[in-house]
């Protein structure tokens, strides 16, 4: 029998008959890239078996939503970035459709702002606590009073009974509502996390990305026994599902796709996620309830990538140079104005580190 030849990588040895396997198997073009995409199953078998135990706990322990997170943060594959070419990587490894969201925090959960400014805290004498106000009749009395105002401020403005492109218009102009930011493109969504520095915690920033295909799947699975239709057509699929946005008797999280006309959401190449359940206060309940239930996947379909705030001029460079920035974002003189003072804060950045030795 032939011994297989090998030879040195680095700092081991690799058997080239095992690789020559490995690349027909993963179909992967370079040795490297072979490597790679199986030290990245490694990592994603070692999640899923963790994850397996974390379930299997919370099964055992029937007050585990009592906890900050309830428990989501084991249903997340995170990984850090200290360079751009660690963001590129963590990129290219995302196969198939997937959408992201950045944030300045990476403790911050991913929650909505009607949810976040609805939250109600007290304090009397020896008693503290905090409820959350009724965030569907908020919203609906948000969405009434701005309705009534917006022919003073929009030369044209949606049917009345476009529900979702209502929601749209006041999301992009600063009103509380029940849809949740997010982008096609990891590059927006990291720019989004990095425009402001880190305050909190870790000093971390994050951006967040949730496979499309499985949320799509999920959304079909369990909307299956519902008859979602919109007011407006009666059809089943159509581009603004206000029967979706209307109905909550099942907990899943869905797409809304924007409206093309805005400039805005164009730009930033954005989409909406709703959580339908009122009684679910948070995001992460139902997409946890989602890969519960009949089984958790095989591999991660919710990521997330932190970025220190050491790293965050130098990544905010490189995505200048490929034209993301506050002007390029947000088309107009404010956005303008706002990329001004983000390039000054670059510069006095630099500056700083030239001075201290750090560059």
């Amino acid at each position: 029998m032939t011994k297989a030849k090998s030879r040195d990588h680095k700092h081991f040895q690799l058997d080239s008959a095992k690789i020559a396997r490995a690349q027909e198997a993963l179909r992967t073009k370079t040795e490297t890239e072979t490597i790679e995409r199986a030290l990245d199953f490694a990592i994603e078998a070692g999640w899923h078996q963790q994850l397996k135990a974390h379930v299997e706990y919370l099964k055992s322990h029937p007050n585990w939503y009592d906890r900050d997170d309830g428990g989501f943060s084991e249903f997340v594959l995170t990984e850090k970035a200290a360079s751009w070419d660690d963001f590129l990587a963590w990129r290219e490894k995302l196969y198939g459709v997937w959408c992201f969201r950045g944030q300045r925090e990476t403790e911050w959960p991913l929650q909505t702002s009607l949810e976040r400014i609805t939250r109600v805290s007290y304090s009397r004498g020896n008693s503290s606590g905090s409820f959350q106000l009724n965030r569907k009749v908020e919203q609906v009395e948000l969405l009434s009073r701005f309705q009534q105002e917006a022919s003073k401020y929009f030369r044209d403005v949606p049917p009345r009974e476009d529900l979702g492109s209502w929601l749209s218009l006041m999301q992009h102009h600063g009103v509380p509502t029940l849809l949740l930011d997010w982008t096609h493109s990891a590059e927006i969504a990291m720019y989004f996390a990095l425009e402001e520095e880190p305050q909190f915690g870790a000093k971390c920033s994050a951006v967040w990305a949730i496979d499309m295909e499985w949320l799509k799947r999920k959304k079909s699975e369990r909307l299956q026994s519902e008859d979602v239709t919109t007011a407006s057509s009666g059809q089943t699929t159509v581009e603004w599902p206000n029967g979706i946005l209307v109905q909550d008797k099942t907990p899943v999280i869905v797409r809304i796709d924007p409206p093309g006309t805005n400039e805005r959401i164009s730009a930033q190449r954005g989409l909406f996620l709703w959580k339908r359940f009122e009684e679910t206060p948070r995001f992460d309940q139902i997409l946890m309830d989602m890969m519960l239930h009949p089984e958790i996947p095989n591999q991660p379909v919710i990521r997330k990538l932190e970025v220190t705030r050491d790293h965050r001029m130098k990544l905010l460079k490189r995505l200048r140079e490929k034209n993301i920035h506050r002007a390029s974002l947000f088309p107009g003189l404010d956005g303008f104005c706002q990329s001004l003072k983000r390039d000054l804060e670059i510069k006095v950045k630099e500056e700083e580190a030239r001075l201290s030795g750090l560059d």
